[in-house]
């Protein structure tokens, strides 16, 4: 197994501000843990924005930024690993969530792609990846987390012959963790995937968990006598194997798993990948071994370990000693190392915003420093943090803002927009931040009050200038608001630190001429726009204004 270089690529009391007459806004009719909120983003996106042409374009709490390019793997992270097996070869990006960007028979025949990032208005992430095949654990659609560095990683020996690639992931969101295992048996030409989910409480709130495979730039081609599905991609013809339910998502096509209900709320799930014909029988009788061997122990002195990821899985095994409740880690499988006392997770965890958690099992609220940068907020956890999180919130006299941010997170993610907008509303009160201040302008903006959410958003990137994601919204939002001059406020933060080289700077400015009627600085923008370095990406962006320019 070889390691190869990344691929560039381009509180207080319990009820707070309420909204008369706005039940509607609230109800968030359908929505289960661990789906995303109902308040569309659309509304502060600029006019020519492909993500305003999709009806559930919905709006993650910041920081879960899904509109950027995705930064290049950080040093000392994992990159691509190389399997090697008797038939096929395969390659996986573990720094965007195992992506398999290459499936091939040692004649070079097979699935081969080069990831590259994409603006579509169908996906949920407003920019993400395309290229291959993209492993999902969650059960939002197109999830942000299924683009993160896996957190830990171990090449295994295979009881198959060949090799064995293992990564876990957290899906914060729903509250599970995810183990994956990538086999390249020697008895088949197939890449067989088993996965075992695990929930981090007793019970998600009855939300199954998810996995699915999407293959992007495909469509489904039939079904085999032998009862394998088949994908037809532009380059080659993938077969699936296994009970799975078909799925279509935008131009990716994919197939999830059918679950396995294993122990203490365990679900197991397997298919298999095959660029070749394959003896579906022969296939049958390797299925055992593979779900057999999520159980095999990675090694305790670290040997095969591809990369160790965050501490995310140290966090999870404290918070289950600290509850009382049995380890969702199996830690001889899972190869994240078990920490011995919350003292080990924060060594770990050492000026990382991460560490702040740790302070819930003090009675510390989230933390004693009153220091305010985009760092200190850290990434939001999922809904098992909960009782955590309120029993913070019922000893800290004077309130915490960060708690009362998280538990609007958390809210938000179960679609309580009414409990959201509360808590939101008291960190806001306690500490106004870019945080607060951005997501208090998505409940604004549902309820129609769009010259607040504007002055919300300007706040914010006031706030919080270095984020051009941010900057996208609030121009977006001002021109709703009709507030023009503003939108140049904005883009002169911008170009101050530097944002001219994103397309992204390039096509607001565009937008801005465009209402402004000055139409030939706006081709003039776009012209900036499509020289960037990320210009492709943001190609449909680009087009939509140049249609209007030319009626």
């Amino acid at each position: 197994m070889n390691m190869h270089a990344a691929i560039p690529m381009t509180s207080g009391p319990t009820r707070g501000p309420g909204l008369p007459g706005e039940e509607d806004v609230f109800r968030a009719t359908g929505v289960r843990a661990s789906h995303l909120s109902p308040i569309p983003r659309a509304g502060v996106l600029p006019p020519h924005h492909p993500g305003r042409g999709c009806a559930d374009h919905s709006g993650y709490p910041y920081p879960l930024w899904s509109g950027g390019l995705l930064p290049e793997p950080e040093p000392g992270r994992p990159g691509e690993v190389r399997l090697r097996g008797r038939h096929l070869e395969a390659t996986v990006d573990l720094a965007h969530g195992g992506r398999l960007l290459e499936l091939v028979t040692w004649g070079g025949a097979g699935l081969s792609a080069v990831a590259h990032a994409v603006m579509d208005g169908r996906d949920a992430r407003g920019t993400g990846l395309r290229g291959g095949v993209e492993w999902n654990p969650s059960r939002l659609r197109r999830s942000p987390l299924a683009l993160e560095p896996v957190h830990a990683t171990v090449s295994l020996p295979d009881r198959l012959g060949g090799d064995r690639l293992r990564w876990w992931e957290l899906e914060r969101a729903g509250g599970y963790l995810c183990q994956v295992d990538l086999h390249l048996p020697d008895g088949a030409p197939v890449l067989l995937v088993a996965v075992r989910q695990t929930p981090l409480t007793s019970a998600v709130d009855g939300a199954e968990p998810g996995f699915t495979m999407l293959v992007d730039d495909a469509r489904w081609g039939g079904t085999g006598d032998d009862g394998s599905a088949t994908i037809l991609t532009g380059a080659a013809a993938i077969s699936v194997f296994g009970d799975i339910t078909r799925h279509t998502d935008g131009d990716s096509t994919g197939a999830e798993p059918v679950a396995r209900p294993a122990n203490d709320g365990q679900v197991v799930r397997w298919l298999a990948l095959a660029v070749a014909p394959v003896d579906s029988e022969r296939l049958a009788a390797l299925v055992p071994a593979v779900l057999a061997g999520l159980e095999d122990p990675a090694p305790a002195d670290g040997t095969g370990q591809v990369g160790t990821g965050s501490a995310w899985a140290g966090l999870e095994v404290v918070r289950a000693r600290e509850r009382g409740t049995a380890v969702p880690v199996v830690p001889a499988a899972t190869p994240v190392r078990e920490p011995a006392e919350p003292a080990d997770v924060a060594a770990r965890l050492r000026g990382v915003p991460e560490q702040q958690w740790l302070h819930l099992f003090r009675d510390e609220g989230l933390g004693t420093s009153d220091r305010v940068h985009p760092g200190d907020v850290g990434h939001p956890v999922g809904h098992h943090w909960l009782s955590e999180l309120r029993r913070a919130h019922r000893r800290e006299s004077l309130g915490d803002w960060r708690v009362h941010l998280r538990l609007g997170d958390i809210a938000f993610l179960d679609g309580d927009l009414r409990e959201a907008h509360q808590r939101w509303s008291w960190s806001h009160a306690l500490r106004p931040t870019v945080w607060t201040e951005r997501n208090l302008a998505l409940v604004d903006l549902a309820a129609g009050r769009i010259q607040d959410a504007a002055v919300r958003l300007l706040r914010a990137h006031r706030i919080d200038p270095q984020e051009v994601e941010l900057g996208v919204e609030a121009v977006g939002c001002l021109l709703g608001a009709a507030r023009v001059q503003d939108c140049t406020v904005v883009l002169d933060r911008m170009a101050v630190r530097a944002q001219d080289s994103s397309a992204r700077y390039w096509l607001l400015r565009a937008e801005v001429a465009l209402r402004s009627a000055a139409g030939e600085q706006a081709h003039a923008h776009l012209e900036e726009a499509r020289r960037c370095p990320d210009g492709k990406a943001f190609e449909p962006w680009c087009h939509s204004i140049a249609e209007s320019l030319r009626t």
